[in-house]
Parts: structure tokens; C-alpha cells; sequence
């Protein structure tokens, strides 16, 4: 019987292996598959590292996608085990992509699911102690995907923020970025930077890092992944504080940072904005 020409879709992904390495990284891929099925069979074993402590761990994973207009993951499944310091533990997932395959915002062309991982540890009381997201990871139809995947958890020493200190005029905004480094000082990416502000009424920091002033004084911008935080301190100044120069109809003003600012009377120009009106 002559097969239909319709795209052909995965029944499983065989077993793929995820390491998910608490202290150590493992490289692993999505092996091509052929099958007709639109549930991915995965398999993912987490090896525990001592260094996260002896009491149990909760590990959770999460698979999803996400629209290129949106940081929303659209989970598709998650799955949940105790892990214990020094052990392995193996979960199995059942993903079915056809909901990611049906929605055209999705951001793959063709048949691509770009599937999203996010692996979080867990104290007892669900309080986070780490987090990764790896992806996306191109999931097409009867192709199968060789995206690599490494993933740390767990070993998170320090968070530099960078600019560590600054000086912002009331009204204005500064970016902050945090960054996540090992006990040896690599860079661990794919970390979520939570970022918070010691003082909401002074200024706001939003989820990338960028950092919105409102009134003069100072404040702490915290960047942390779990237990793990580093900060920036930020001093926000009068809009006007250098020098003052008036006229009878305008007046002019420098403020901290060199910026000048004028206002009054612009019948003639004067104001400098290229326009003649009063502003």
C-alpha cells in the first residue's frame, strides 16, 4: 500500500540520555530517529555531586517551548524526583510535541519544535537552590535533532554584577547583568539572573537587569540564582546639582553628569532644542 505523503512525525526518541551533572558537566545529543509519532520518549539520569549537601533534593524538569515574542516556557511535560547527595537518579519523560507542531507561533520553520529544557534543584521546603535552562533544542519530524546538551546544577559560587556601582540621574535607567561563575571561575551559562531592587520607591529593576529610577537615593540592586547573590550599588542624583545659570526668560542647568537641560522662553531659539516656541 502506497504510504501517504504527510509529514511524518516522531514515535520515539530511543534512549536518549541527558547527564545532568551536579558539579560536572556531561555532553550528550538527540539521536536521529524515524519513527511516526509525535511522543518523544526520553530518559534523564541526574548524578548528584556531595557538595550540594547530605539532606534530600527535589529535581524537576520541565519541557516546552517558547514564542520568539514571549519568555513564557509552554510546557509540554515535567516530571519530578527525590535525588539524594552523591546518588544517580533516572526519570523518565513522555513528551508529546504535537501541540508545539499545531501552534504556527511557534517560532520553527517547517516542522521544527524548538523544545526548551529547564532543570531546577530544590531544597525539602521547594526553595530554589539552582536552575538551568538549555535550548532550544530543533525537535523535527522524522528527522531528529544532534542539538549538544550540558547541564550543571548545584555548583554556583559567585554572582559578579557588573556595573558593580554607579551613579544615575533621577529619571534615567542603567543596565546591570549578572553573571554566574563556578568555584574555578567559569562562566556557567544558562543560568536565570533574579534580579531585585533593595528599594522600589528610588527605582525599579525589571526581569533583564535594566534599571529605572524614580526619586534621589541610594539603593541595592541584587542579582541571585537560588541562595547565591551578588550586588551592585546605586546612587541616583539630582537632575540638576552641578550648576545653575538664569535669564530674565529662560534658564539653563548641568546636572552631575554633564548633561545640559534648559527652559523658559525659546522665541528666539535660545533653548538650543532647534525649535522657537516656549517649552
Amino acid at each position: 500500500m502506497r504510504r501517504s505523503p504527510a509529514v511524518r512525525v516522531w514515535r520515539e526518541l530511543g534512549p536518549w540520555v541527558a547527564a545532568m551533572v551536579v558539579g560536572a558537566c556531561a555532553d550528550k545529543a538527540l539521536p536521529p530517529t524515524g519513527a511516526r509519532s509525535s511522543v518523544l520518549s526520553l530518559r534523564v539520569r541526574a548524578n548528584v555531586a556531595s557538595q550540594v549537601g547530605a539532606a534530600t533534593r527535589l529535581l524537576s524538569v520541565h519541557v516546552g517551548y517558547k514564542r520568539p515574542t514571549s519568555d513564557t516556557l509552554i510546557s509540554l511535560a515535567t516530571q519530578e524526583a527525590q535525588v539524594t547527595a552523591g546518588g544517580t537518579q533516572q526519570l523518565s519523560l513522555s513528551v508529546d510535541v504535537s501541540r508545539c507542531l499545531a501552534d504556527p507561533a511557534r517560532g520553527g520553520a517547517g516542522s521544527v519544535c524548538p523544545l526548551q529544557f529547564a532543570f531546577s534543584l530544590l531544597d525539602a521546603n521547594r526553595v530554589l537552590l539552582d536552575s538551568v535552562d538549555v535550548g532550544p533544542i530543533n525537535a523535527t519530524p522524522g528527522v531528529g535533532s544532534t542539538a549538544p546538551l550540558t547541564v550543571d546544577l548545584g555548583n554556583v559560587a559567585t554572582i559578579a554584577v557588573t556595573p558593580d556601582t554607579g551613579t544615575v540621574t533621577a529619571g534615567g535607567t542603567v543596565q546591570v547583568a549578572g553573571t554566574a561563575r563556578d568555584a574555578a571561575g567559569k562562566v556557567l551559562a544558562g543560568r536565570a539572573i533574579v534580579y531585585a531592587s533593595s528599594d522600589t520607591t528610588i527605582a525599579t529593576v525589571s526581569r533583564s537587569g535594566v534599571v529605572t529610577t524614580r526619586t534621589v537615593g541610594a539603593l541595592t540592586i541584587t542579582a541571585s540564582v537560588g541562595a547565591t547573590a551578588g550586588v551592585a550599588q546605586i546612587n541616583v542624583s539630582p537632575l540638576v546639582s552641578s550648576s545653575l545659570a538664569a535669564s530674565e526668560f529662560f534658564t539653563c542647568a548641568l546636572n552631575v553628569v554633564g548633561a545640559a537641560y534648559c527652559w523658559g522662553s525659546d522665541t528666539f531659539g535660545q533653548l538650543g532644542d532647534g525649535r522657537s516656541s516656549a517649552s
